[in-house]
């Protein structure tokens, strides 16, 4: 229980650091602390995962800091190369979406 709840600060942490650098929307700052988190404590994993998912490095750094946006193309490409679904990586994004209005 300890540990989900260090997981939870962590992830948090990310998000608070990713949102306050201004650059990209909650959307895809949910996106960037999810995947920090998973490379979290593997030295090299971001220039691997940049490689493996053929984009620059500098460009995942950017997303990483919350700095600018991943196109659509670049998420589904990351997304693979970490294993995930694409749904799995914008699933983090779809989560940070506001609940669409109530009415007629």
């Amino acid at each position: 229980m300890q540990e989900k709840s260090f997981a939870f600060e962590r992830k948090a942490a990310y998000l608070s650091d990713a949102m306050a650098s201004g650059g990209i929307g909650p959307y895809w700052t949910a996106a960037a602390a999810r995947i920090r988190l998973r490379l979290e404590g593997d030295r090299g994993s971001q220039k691997r995962l940049a490689s493996k998912a053929g984009v620059s490095e500098p460009t995942l750094s950017r997303f990483l800091d919350g700095k600018s946006e991943p196109s659509l193309d670049e998420a589904v490409r990351i997304a693979d190369a970490l294993g995930w679904p694409p749904h799995e990586l914008l699933g983090a994004v779809n989560a940070w979406r506001p609940a669409p209005p109530e009415g007629p």
